[in-house]
């Protein structure tokens, strides 16, 4: 994704602030994908604690 970004960027280019704001714009957009990766994980994690918790009910309950 950065480099199809830089690419199609590049061309644009006349000083450096527009390569300030693509950097700026690359970061938030791996900022993005991050936070919705650890969401995810978290969520994993979550549900994971979820189905131990049951496991260990059930065994307790026989």
């Amino acid at each position: 994704m950065f480099l199809f970004t830089v690419a199609c960027a590049w061309a644009h280019l006349e000083d450096w602030r527009d390569l300030f704001l693509l950097g700026a714009i690359t970061a938030g957009l791996l900022l993005l994908g991050s936070t919705r990766r650890l969401r995810r994980i978290a969520e994993a994690d979550r549900e994971e604690q979820q189905r131990r918790r049951v496991v260990e009910e059930v065994r307790a309950a026989t």
